[in-house]
């Protein structure tokens, strides 16, 4: 998956025909910590599913690539597909907020 999505993002090779939406970009990869199972039964989400994120740990994740991003005077684009049903998806949760701020 993650393979894919670098090119389709990034992509650039040997066909000059086949190419990512940003062929010279640079790549900051962050690896996530996998939700425990006292976060996933909170969150009434099944410990059985595999690959599932802690929110917390992917605002630290933002947040540092926001930080990298200003050390490096470069811009940024976040790349984050995971699917989840918590929250309102209307903007106002806290990691909507922090990606928010960090788009400004």
């Amino acid at each position: 998956h993650g393979t894919m999505s670098a090119g389709l993002i990034g992509g650039r090779g040997k066909n000059p025909d086949l190419l990512g939406a940003a062929p010279g970009c640079k790549f900051a990869v962050v690896k996530l910590k996998e939700a425990n199972k006292v976060t996933l039964s909170y969150a009434g989400v099944p410990s059985e599913k595999k690959a599932v994120y802690d929110s917390v740990f992917t605002m630290s994740a933002v947040r540092y690539l926001g930080e990298l991003a200003k050390e490096l005077n470069m811009p940024l684009v976040i790349y984050l597909p995971l699917g989840t049903n918590t929250g309102g998806h209307d903007g106002t949760n806290e990691l909507e907020n922090i990606l928010e701020a960090h788009g400004k």
